[in-house]
């Protein structure tokens, strides 16, 4: 039988389940159908469920609709199921019921609607991360049955390691309910309630030494590419991911610009060379396009993980630079509004609440200098 086909057979009975082949992953659903208008349609995820497929004599349409799982669902059931529904049918009582989709199918539809809204890369690539936290038992169940004291859970026990994700991971969640309640998939009073998360005061991983440190150990690596890279990120305190889609057209003899199309923001930025900026770019010979040509996306951070490595640094990350140039800016104190031209950011709110942040050093040094 071809798995793309859909066989008949005489009559569904719980011996036909058992010997049904699972399709091997990378091969297509396929379905087994009956006279009596019962399906099964066997999955490569190792499921077989129970179809109705039926005539609406009402709509001229064929209906569809779910029964049940096996073995969690018997023959018997399904067919005493099917059976009522026919019945309901013949007597003109049928109406069509609620789409009652799975958590895994609520988030496919989550993430389309907000790609259609041109969410930005950066929070589709968040929403993803918090998906793959959520175990695969409960992305197979229906909205209505899933238990929402284990998604509260399951949001207590991320946040033990991983605050951020767990941030993101609450989001979606609290999001996928919001639009289920909104389109009637689920019971309208079902809302699920889960707890803010605390987070301790955001501090700097890395301290100004330990960047230099670090700095210092790329600079001997042989590849200059990655080395410039990582430079610009500490010169210019730009986004790593724009810093690597950056041509040698936007590199003017004292200014960088950062076209709309790769930036966050969507709107062309510039950047004025110092030091450090002339050092990073007169490792390699101008030419044009691409200055960093590489494949793999991530290899500015890779590069990054492994140079502090090297020096020995625990907590280092390329947006760390990002976040100590700014924070330097501030405790400089250089004026906000030129901080933001600098950084980048169109609201100054985020600037303060995700990078006014100080190192432990920072901090004594602040409260030495209280007297009265």
């Amino acid at each position: 039988m071809s798995k793309s086909q859909t066989e008949k057979i005489n009559r569904v009975s719980e011996k036909t389940l058992r010997d049904l082949p699972f399709p091997d992953f990378g091969e297509r659903t396929y379905t087994i159908t009956d006279p009596a208008g019962l399906t099964i349609r066997v999955r490569a995820g190792g499921s077989k469920s129970f179809y109705a497929r039926l005539w609406n004599p009402r709509s001229k349409k064929v209906l569809r609709r779910k029964l049940g799982e096996w073995p969690h669902m018997s023959c018997v059931r399904a067919i005493k199921a099917l059976e009522k529904i026919r019945k309901e049918l013949v007597e003109s009582r049928w109406q069509e019921t609620v789409d009652r989709p799975t958590l895994s199918e609520a988030y496919n539809r989550y993430k389309k609607q907000k790609t259609i809204e041109q969410k930005s890369t950066s929070f589709l690539q968040q929403i993803d991360q918090a998906w793959r936290c959520i175990p695969t038992s409960l992305r197979r169940m229906e909205l209505d049955d899933v238990p929402l004291h284990s998604l509260a859970d399951l949001v207590i026990s991320v946040a033990v390691e991983r605050k951020g994700t767990a941030f993101h991971v609450r989001r979606l969640l609290k999001a996928i309910y919001k639009m289920a309640v909104t389109n009637e998939w689920c019971i309208k009073d079902r809302t699920i309630t889960i707890a803010p998360i605390k987070l301790r005061p955001k501090r700097l991983l890395v301290d100004n030494d330990q960047i230099t440190i670090v700095l210092n150990t790329a600079r001997q690596h042989p590849d200059k590419h990655k080395v410039c890279a990582l430079l610009l990120c500490a010169a210019t305190g730009q986004r790593g991911a724009e810093i690597m889609r950056l041509h040698w057209e936007d590199v003017l003899p004292d200014r960088i610009i950062f076209p709309a199309e790769i930036r966050k923001q969507r709107e062309e930025h510039i950047v004025w060379l110092n030091e450090l900026a002339r050092e990073a770019l007169s490792y390699l010979p101008r030419g044009t396009g691409p200055i960093f040509p590489m494949a793999h996306r991530n290899w500015l951070s890779d590069f990054g993980k492994v140079q502090a490595r090297k020096a020995k640094v625990a907590g280092f990350g390329v947006h760390q630079l990002r976040k100590a140039v700014i924070s330097n800016l501030l405790s400089a104190g250089v004026p906000l509004h030129v901080v933001q031209q600098v950084s980048g950011h169109k609201d100054t709110a985020v600037l303060l609440r995700h990078y006014a942040i100080s190192t432990e050093k920072q901090t004594q040094t602040a409260t030495q200098n209280i007297t009265f």
